[in-house]
């Protein structure tokens, strides 16, 4: 792996004298993308605020570009943030626009013209170069700032929620010319977002930040498939959580299902995603529907066994309230996990 162009080391943020992120190691090598992910106020931004020079950190150090930047001024970090809501300057044209970091760093106007156009291009927004910033939509203001962003030629570029103010008409769109937008940048990118789907679309790698902890971190396949704790799988999606008793032998028993687990005897908690069990019609099945659940991918139902219940796919027929289903599981998708106060286990 290549030296990381943004390497944070022990980064720590308080606010109003409350610790809002706890010391936190990470690194973005160039041209790569970490998505961090996590419910608000959970100090997601705080960071981008802290490595961006917007906030100064309560520990650690900021290194960009194999410089220390920890102190060093917003404007000599060679760092872009990208806020919520795309910020225009109000200049006459577009290209006026996107050209204007070139110009500042002193580079001839017909010249950050024509770097104004590439980026244009790469997010596939050259038609807008001639049109007055005032009269764009959302989705054009959104690609008009990240070329901006990348005909400055930034270190690093942060992005903080860069599609949460589109409609969601518009938000796989812009999300997918911005992903070849940034195929083949020099930039580290780190962005931030509550939205599991988008963090895994757009990072090489994915992190979870819960109350203020960096508490996992890996290639989102990997994480989406391995969450380290019942939290991380309640944030990622997991909305089977089922109370476990790992015996001596270690196998944990659930009312829906037994699988070996490398834990000690005890409480523990059995995740899956909806993927991880698939229910059939079936007179004689242990299971009962609770609830068939539309969902744009496909139908879920929530079924109950012994006061447990767990969301599962339908195969077949979709059974209504209070049928019986026979539920086929995936044991490579089961996780058993080791219960920690505060766990929300069914």
């Amino acid at each position: 792996m290549s030296t990381p162009a943004l390497p944070l080391d022990g980064i720590a943020v308080r606010n109003d004298g409350r610790r809002v992120v706890h010391p936190l190691a990470l690194a973005v090598p160039p041209g790569r993308r970490v998505a961090l992910v996590g419910p608000a106020g959970t100090g997601k931004t705080s960071l981008l605020r802290v490595v961006a020079g917007l906030d100064a950190p309560d520990a650690g150090t900021i290194r960009i570009a194999g410089r220390d930047a920890t102190d060093a001024p917003p404007e000599a970090r060679r760092a872009v943030y990208l806020h919520q809501e795309p910020v225009l300057f109000g200049l006459r044209t577009v290209r006026d626009e996107v050209a204007f970091p070139a110009i500042v760093r002193g580079v001839a106007r017909t010249a950050a013209h024509r770097l104004a156009e590439q980026a244009l291009g790469r997010v596939r927004a050259e038609g807008l170069a001639g049109r007055d910033p005032r009269t764009l939509s959302g989705g054009e203001r959104q690609r008009v700032v990240l070329a901006r962003a990348l005909a400055a030629d930034p270190a690093v570029l942060l992005l903080d929620e860069p599609f949460g103010a589109l409609d969601p008409s518009l938000r796989a769109q812009v999300r997918e010319a911005v992903l070849g937008a940034l195929d083949g940048v020099r930039a580290a990118v780190l962005l931030v977002t509550h939205d599991v789907d988008e963090a895994a679309a757009v990072g090489d790698r994915m992190g979870v930040m819960l109350d203020g902890r960096l508490v996992q971190c890996d290639a989102p396949a990997a994480l989406l498939a391995h969450p380290a704790s019942v939290s991380v799988a309640r944030l990622l999606g997991h909305p089977t959580r089922l109370a476990a008793h790992v015996d001596d032998a270690g196998t944990a028993h659930t009312p829906f299902v037994r699988l070996a687990c490398a834990l000690p005897p005890g409480r523990a908690c059995v995740v899956a995603r909806p993927d991880a069990g698939v229910a059939r019609s079936d007179p004689a099945g242990d299971a009962v529907v609770r609830t068939v659940l539309a969902r744009s991918g496909g139908t879920l139902l929530r079924v109950e066994r012994d006061g447990a219940d767990a969301t599962v796919l339908v195969a077949g027929p979709i059974p209504a309230p209070g049928a019986r289903v026979r539920i086929d599981w995936d044991t490579s998708r089961l996780h058993v996990l080791r219960v920690e106060e505060g766990d929300d286990v069914g």
